[in-house]
Order: C-alpha cells, then structure tokens, then sequence
C-alpha cells in the first residue's frame, strides 16, 4: 500500500528551508522570467523590422524560444529549488548549469515531457470542441428564430417602414438571448471541468524535470519511465497538494502579484520536497543524495539544519564502532560537546606524517624494488621453457677403516673429559678419519637433491 504522504509536514519543511533564503530564491526566479520574456520579444522586432516578416516567422520564433531558452531555464530553476532542500544557498548562476552540462538533454527531456502532455490533452480537445459546436449551433438557432418570428420584422418587410425595424427589437425575444449567454457559460465550465482530469494524467510527468537534474545522465525516455513510475498512485495526492495553494494564490490576486515574491518559492520548495518524499526505491541508493556525487542521509527532523557540536550524523545516521572494539556492530553514543571524535582517516593521515625510521625506510624501498620488478618473478620466461639441468651421480665413497684403539687415543679421550682443548690449544694435524669425514659431509651436501627431489 502507498504510504500518504502529509502535506503539512512537507509544506512546514519548505517554509523551514527557505529561512533567509526568500529573496534570493525569488530573484533566481525573476531572472529567468526576465530572459524568457526578453528572448520572445524576437518576434515583435521582426514585426517592427518587417510586419510580413514577422507574421510569417513569429509562430517559429516563438517556438524556438520555448525550446531553447524557456526549458533549459525552468529546468536551471529546478535545480534551484533542489539545492535549497539540501541545505545550499540558491545562486542565480545555478539556473544556467543545463546550458553548460546537459543542454542537449534538458532540451530533448522538455520536448519529450511536452509531446506527452499535448498527445493526452488531444481527447480533452475534441471533447471541448465538439460541445461548443454543439451549443453555438443550439443558441444561434434559438436566438435567429426569435428574431425571424417577431412583430416587426413582418411589419418592417410588409409596408418597408424603418421606423419598424426598431419594433423588432422591442418585440425580440430576450429570453433567448439570456438562454445563450448561459449555453456561453455552461460551454466555459465544461472546458474547466475537462481540465480537472487532464490535469490529474499529466501529473504523471510532474517529477521529469527533478530526476533529469539529480541524474543528467538519464535520456529523457529513462527521466519519463521514473516520473511515472513514481506517480503511480499519486496524481490525486499530488493534485489535492496543488489545490491547498489556492487561497495563497488568491492573496497573489489581491495584492496585485507582489505576494508572490513569498508563494513563488514556497509552492516551488514545497514540490521539491515532496519529490524526496515519493523518490526512494525509484532512483539511485536509498537515503543517498545523488547530486553529483555527495553522501545524503535519510530525512529526519534535523534535515536542511546545520550539525550541532556533539550530535551524531546529519539527519538519523548513527555512526558505528570500529571493527575490534567494544561494542562493535551497536550505534555509538554521543560524545560530548566538545570533545575530540575518534577519526581513523585522522589518525592514519598524523601517522602517515611522522617521519620514518631507517628500517621502515629499507622495507619501503624492498617493496617498491619487488613491485616494480614483478613481471621477473610472474611473467613466462621470453626464451623459452626453462631446460632440465642435468644432474652428476654421486661419487662413490670410499670404504673407512676401523678405527683401532690405540693408547695415544685413549690418553686423548681421557684428556678430552677432563677439559676441552681451545682453538688456540687444537694445533696438532688433522687425522685421515677427520679427512674422510669431512669429505662424506661434502658429498652430501652437494648431491642433497638426490636424496629429496624428484627424479628430472
């Protein structure tokens, strides 16, 4: 079920957002208004210059116009109204940035959103048209047959009296006359009642212009798909909000326009704002603000406000513990105002700063060597495969003759317990054993991989 939106809510929001920022909003506004008007008087110059000239190429020029000043800056305005529900000051060079970034698009999107509107408002046409036919025939007819049955118009034609052309009228049939006043008026309120449900169709579209500002990207088909998408179920609601504005636009009336300088923005804001409102699930990540690029948290009551000292994330965001410590995976509390918060990039960043001792220099310039010489260690070799070494068979060792116990040796061994000989002490030659000994040491240590290697 669609959740209804409060148009209180969204409508205080507007009036909160728009806190000293009135003036400026409104002069964005009048500036883009300024140059509308000023670029469609190229056709009264053209009439001026040329009357021909300008009643032949005053249609086109205007068209022109329409598509390639007044949309880009209505959408300019758009973003305008967006940047205010961030939080951001309004700037009158905001409303050029679709000239500059996405021209060709907000064109294309403008004429796509207009062509849809105009096909829809067809039916509605030939409905209006069809009845005002219909009740000029009726009311004509009735009134040109109260006149051709009055007293004086046989008197006029029967004795050609002037005098009797004015009895005609005093013997008209004013009823009649009053009968197609009213059919006037029925014809003008059925044409208002018509717009009622065309108004409510092309609601469908309302929210193009917003997505192509937060997703220039989007081609105008894409831009046309999420408006819909969005509305689905909502062009009432957002008729009924549209409706709430008419006694404000009734104070515009009465104070001869000047009171627009407050609704303008306030009507614009309001829209904006429930544009967020129905967005999620539709475009980009939830609670994210897609406006090239930045971090937007979900829409609480500190939304659009400045950040107090020690308040946790802008809007209902809750940071959390760091892998590790205690507590992690629960929000954390609060800090106090004014006491420093735990930042990881902070501390990286003043570490990374602190000059490096000789050993992490070394182990930093080990590492840049590896890396940059990877490809040594991972690429194939550029010769070929790498060829079997061959490998020598061991030298067969000759047979060791048993030691016999002799008494020089059993004075050494017993000289041996008593005490060790030092190096300096060890000057007597080594002995034939020793030499064998070392030799089969040797050997071995050479032909090692006989005894653990696979055969090659």
């Amino acid at each position: 079920m669609i959740e209804k939106i409060d148009r209180a809510s969204i409508k205080a929001q507007a009036k909160q957002q728009l806190n000293g920022k009135i003036l400026m909003t409104f002069l964005c506004m009048f500036v883009a208004g300024l140059i509308s008007v000023a670029a469609s008087q190229v056709t009264s110059l053209l009439t001026a210059i040329n009357p021909l000239l300008g009643s032949s190429l005053g249609w086109i020029v205007s068209i022109a116009v329409t598509i390639f000043v007044t949309m880009p800056l209505e959408i300019g305005l758009t973003k305008v109204y967006l940047n205010i529900t961030y939080g951001y000051e309004p700037s009158v060079g905001m409303i050029f940035e679709p000239f500059s970034r996405y021209y060709k698009n907000s064109i294309l999107t403008g004429l796509l959103k207009a062509l849809y509107e105009f096909l829809w408002y067809l039916p509605f046409l030939f409905v209006t048209v069809i009845l005002t036919i219909i009740v000029f025939v009726v009311s004509i007819a009735s009134v040109g047959l109260s006149f051709f049955t009055s007293p004086g118009y046989y008197d006029f034609f029967d004795n050609y009296n002037f005098y009797d052309m004015y009895n005609i009228f005093d013997h008209f049939d004013w009823d009649s006359v009053s009968k197609f006043l009213v059919a006037l008026l029925i014809v003008y309120l059925i044409m208002l009642l018509l717009l009622i449900p065309y108004t409510i169709i092309i609601n469908a579209y309302a929210q193009t212009f917003f997505v192509l500002c937060e997703y220039p990207d989007y081609t105008p088909s894409q831009c046309i798909d999420v408006s819909k998408a969005m509305m689905r179920g909502r062009r009432w609601e957002l008729f009924v909000l549209t409706l709430s504005f008419i006694p404000w636009m009734l104070l515009v009336c009465i104070t001869f326009g000047l009171a627009y300088i407050y609704v303008g923005p306030y009507m614009s804001v309001t829209y904006a704002n429930y544009y967020h409102k129905i967005k999620e699930g539709y475009v980009g990540m939830p609670s994210r603000n897609m406006v090239y690029g930045g971090p937007n948290p979900p829409y609480g009551p500190q939304y659009g406000q400045p950040m107090q000292p020690g308040a946790s994330q802008y809007g209902s965001n809750v940071p959390y513990s760091q892998p590790g410590a205690p507590g992690y995976g629960q929000p954390m509390q609060p800090q106090a105002p004014g006491q420093p918060v735990d930042d990881p990039f902070a501390r990286f960043a003043a570490r990374s700063a602190q000059p490096k001792s000789e050993t992490e220099q070394v182990l930093d310039q080990v590492s840049h060597d590896m890396m940059t010489n990877f490809d040594d260690y991972t690429d194939a070799n550029p010769n070929g495969p790498i060829q079997p070494v061959p490998v020598q068979p061991a030298q067969p060792v000759p047979p060791v003759a048993p030691i016999q116990p002799t008494d020089e040796n059993i004075a050494a061994e017993s000289s041996a317990e008593g005490s060790a000989p030092t190096e300096s002490e060890s000057t007597e030659p080594v002995s034939d054993v020793d030499q064998a000994l070392e030799s089969v040491s040797h050997n071995m240590m050479n032909n090692f991989d006989d005894f653990t290697d696979d055969d090659v």
